[in-house]
């Protein structure tokens, strides 16, 4: 990815409404964007988690911004059995960088 590009580029947190606990968050009307229906990951498959980034393509992408979505139409999942390799290392955050251990 091109730096500029990655500048450019807004975190999730920064294009959605603020979050306040209790005054607004998931259980308030209105609702931060970044709220999702209870979802429920069959068994054999992964929820996957995005970087955060504005673009970020995870399992909740579609149901963001839809609490009351049925989850099962909205999320996507990975089968565990097309997951190649294991995590080793945290690369980000910074300051949790290194090993990760099994």
């Amino acid at each position: 990815m091109i730096e500029a590009e990655k500048a450019a580029q807004t975190t999730m947190t920064e294009r959605v409404l603020p979050f306040e606990v209790g005054v607004l968050d998931c259980t308030t009307v209105p609702q931060p964007s970044r709220c999702v229906p209870t979802i429920t990951v069959p068994a054999g498959e992964l929820f996957v988690l995005g970087d955060g980034c504005a673009i970020s393509s995870d399992s909740a992408a579609g149901c963001r911004g839809q609490p009351q979505a049925a989850a099962d139409t909205c999320a996507r999942f990975a089968r565990v059995d097309r997951v190649v390799g294991a995590m080793f290392a945290r690369l980000w955050t910074l300051d949790d960088l290194g090993a990760v251990y099994p």
